[in-house]
């Protein structure tokens, strides 16, 4: 909720941007209200950090950036991070997962670089591409 909070008040900031409450979850018209804020015949920023992961398969998340990607004009950006599998410490993230998940009761569903590449196809990816974060590197 805190993210929905800040992006309202961006948008109070800042004359062009919109922000999407729902995780996504709205599959016919992803970007209902936008177009009354961006003019979305010419190109957009699509961003979709930290929410991508907290998606479930069966919810359809490639179906979900494809709504987005869709409704924005040629030469539009997209831009998202997403949680990976972490192969040096699988059984701590594990445990970390299903912790958050008994303590939250959300899903979580960590994708591969693999996974994620292919809801890109036919995109055009800009430098530095898709890329993992180094292991026990920090974000922030």
């Amino acid at each position: 909720m805190a993210g929905v909070f800040q992006a309202a008040q961006l948008q109070v900031a800042v004359r062009f941007i919109a922000a999407v409450d729902g995780g996504g979850r709205n599959r016919c018209s992803p970007i209902p209200r936008c177009g009354k804020t961006l003019d979305l015949s010419r190109p957009i920023a699509v961003v979709m950090n930290a929410v991508l992961h907290f998606i479930p398969d069966d919810r359809r998340p490639d179906h979900i950036v494809r709504a987005y990607l869709d409704q924005a004009a040629p030469g539009s950006y997209l831009a998202l991070t997403h949680a990976a599998p972490d192969p040096t410490h699988p059984d701590e993230q594990n445990a970390m997962l299903a912790d958050y998940q008994k303590l939250t009761g959300a899903p979580f569903t960590n994708r591969t670089p693999e996974q994620i590449a292919a809801w890109l196809d036919g995109l055009q990816i800009q430098p530095p591409r898709l890329v993992p974060r180094p292991s026990g590197s920090r974000c922030c």
